[in-house]
């Protein structure tokens, strides 16, 4: 489970870091986007990726634990 944890934390960690690159790579322009826009895109954006990272773990534990087996 702790190495779960792990993966997770520096998946998401890895995204969202890529993510801040591209950002900084374009100028830290938002893309012709309000502030309104924006508000909802990136908790919209984090919360995917959480969701993305924390079911592709659950699937990986889930494999390896032997629980999912016939």
């Amino acid at each position: 489970m702790k190495n779960t944890i792990i993966f997770a934390i520096l998946t998401a960690g890895g995204i969202v870091a890529g993510l801040l690159v591209l950002w900084a790579l374009t100028g830290f322009s938002s893309f012709g986007l309000d502030s309104d826009d924006l508000s909802f895109l990136v908790p919209g954006v984090v919360l995917t990726i959480l969701l993305t990272v924390a079911l592709m773990a659950a699937m990986v534990y889930s494999n390896r634990s032997g629980s999912d087996q016939i």
